[in-house]
């Protein structure tokens, strides 16, 4: 019986984590009854929402969500928060400094895609950076990563 309520029990993870001493937050962590939803997509390699990078403002991340059958949504992201915010606006002069994949300290058990063309953004403070990384073809999730391990 364990087995079977796993999946609606357990939260949901992102393709990737940190490597040791770094530090992940998902912009995009679904609530926790969502969680099991994001799973099975992940699972089923269904794709149902695409993201793009718009930029940080001071250490706050705004991206743009685009939905099947709904309309495109602007959403903000201050770490350490446990998930993102709808924002009313785009607020002007966002900082959109490019970073490398190169640059992710990143570990996975499972195959996944970094998607550049969303763009990875280092924070403004240099603390933090900022990219979309994709389940093989299933959900797209927004990652924030530290730059440098924690103390």
């Amino acid at each position: 019986a364990g087995v079977l309520l796993y999946p609606f029990i357990a939260s949901y993870q992102p393709a990737v984590e940190a490597s040791a001493g770094y530090t992940l937050y998902n912009a995009t962590q679904p609530p926790f009854l969502l969680g099991p939803v994001k799973s099975a997509q992940a699972g089923a390699e269904i794709h149902r929402c695409r993201y793009t990078l718009l930029g940080w403002e001071s250490d706050t991340l705004v991206y743009q969500e685009s939905c099947e059958n709904a309309p495109a949504s602007t959403w903000s992201f201050t770490p350490p928060a446990r998930r993102g915010t709808r924002a009313s606006a785009i607020p002007g002069n966002l900082s959109r400094i490019a970073a490398t994949a190169n640059e992710l300290t990143l570990q996975s058990k499972i195959p996944y895609k970094i998607l550049t063309e969303a763009g990875i953004l280092r924070s403004p403070s240099g603390q933090w950076l900022a990219f979309v990384a994709q389940h093989s073809f299933g959900p797209e999730d927004v990652l924030i990563i530290s730059t440098s391990p924690a103390p």
